[in-house]
């Protein structure tokens, strides 16, 4: 599961892609589709920042796309195109779960309960 964090400017995700791919020099189409809004965010990934890219792929992602924390689903396709975002007809190469954060870390409040006994004598 790929875990990035809102109100970043950019991250790196790190994925497989390889093994499934058939084209020589392709490019990567992402789709990412929030479980509850039903929002699709479709971009084609840039420079593979990977230093063993047969063995995993690295890519820089810009995170002002993204404007709703949450749970998505994304779909990575491989193309000839550098312009494409539809992904009918494609070759998928890897699909999987992204959990966005919200802007802020969750702050938890510690509460300390009053503790009175009362006996009686008998």
């Amino acid at each position: 599961m790929l875990t990035l964090q809102l109100g970043d400017t950019t991250d790196n995700i790190v994925v497989t892609l390889k093994e499934k791919s058939v084209l020589i020099n392709p490019y990567y189409l992402f789709v990412f589709q929030h479980i509850t809004t039903k929002q699709i965010i479709s971009f084609i990934a840039g420079t593979d920042l990977s230093v063993y890219p047969d063995r995993y792929s690295e890519f820089a992602v810009s995170l002002s796309l993204f404007t709703v924390s949450g749970q998505y689903v994304y779909h990575v396709y491989e193309q000839a195109s550098n312009s494409n975002l539809d992904p009918t007809g494609l070759n998928l190469v890897e699909n999987g779960r992204m959990h966005l954060l919200p802007t802020s870390k969750l702050s938890y409040t510690k509460y300390s309960p009053v503790n009175q006994f009362t006996t009686y004598g008998g």
